[in-house]
């Protein structure tokens, strides 16, 4: 476990507490290929309609900070390069279309990175989006729609209207 070593960009403090020790082994039994393949199908079928929605919300006005320069993954060493690329089947069967480059082409494309590195991944439609300026923003917009915002007070209770959420209870 490379988390147990202080050093570790996430660093879990090593315990013989019980519920530590019972935690760290279900943990380990989670750490394969199928798990993870599993957990990374579930995200992507999660995401399927982010771009989508994001789009939506950008042209009914929530304004918020958003780049849509891709995500490159890139890796010093051909072997795990390689692992990288026999890896990219699920990503292609929703639709990401990555692009396998050699080092010369991710530096081209990000100048911060070195010619000499085995090569990367680059997908083109990953975008981010800073978190508190998308939540100002679309408070902003729904108050805009006559929403009142309450923050900071317990919700006691919904009201739907078939699946729609019509009413919460503070």
């Amino acid at each position: 476990f490379r988390s147990l070593h202080s050093d570790s960009p996430l660093y879990v403090r090593p315990s013989l507490e019980p519920d530590f020790v019972k935690f760290m082994l279900a943990m380990a039994r989670r750490c394969n290929a199928s798990d993870f393949d599993a957990v990374f199908r579930a995200n992507l079928l999660l995401c399927e309609n982010t771009m989508e929605l994001l789009d939506q919300m950008t042209a009914d006005g929530v304004e918020f900070e958003m780049h849509s320069r891709g995500l490159i993954m890139a890796h010093s060493d051909e072997h795990n390069l390689h692992k990288r690329v026999d890896g990219l089947g699920p990503s292609r069967e929703y639709g990401m279309d990555p692009l396998v480059l050699n080092g010369p082409e991710l530096a081209e494309r990000e100048p911060g990175l070195l010619p000499t590195l085995a090569g990367g991944v680059y997908f083109p439609q990953v975008r981010f989006i800073r978190p508190d300026s998308f939540m100002t923003g679309l408070a902003t917009r729904v108050r805009a729609l006559g929403v009142t915002i309450v923050e900071n007070t317990a919700v006691t209770g919904v009201a739907f209207s078939g699946d729609n959420v019509t009413k919460v209870v503070t």
